[in-house]
């Protein structure tokens, strides 16, 4: 019988990922993850359209300004008034 090292890396990041300390961790390390692919996929992030390392810092920030904006107006849609 023949194993792979795939599945062998596999087996172990499934242990790795059952430890108490790390699920907190890798939770925060998910939702940054899924921030970085909003910008990237759905705002254009990936192909910017500047040239220069300050132009380009300018709308990576401005790209994450308006992700995190958009993520506070959708859950303020979910969460019903408290009057």
């Amino acid at each position: 019988m023949r194993v792979r090292l795939q599945e062998i890396a596999a087996v172990f990041r499934r242990l790795r990922e059952e430890i108490k300390g790390l699920k907190k961790a890798y939770a925060i390390r998910a939702g940054i993850e899924s921030t970085n692919v909003e910008c990237k996929m759905a705002h254009g992030l990936g192909k910017v359209r500047t040239r220069g390392i300050f132009c380009v810092t300018l709308a990576a920030i401005m790209e994450a300004f308006m992700c995190c904006a958009e993520l506070l107006r959708n859950t303020e849609k979910m969460v019903p008034n408290a009057a």
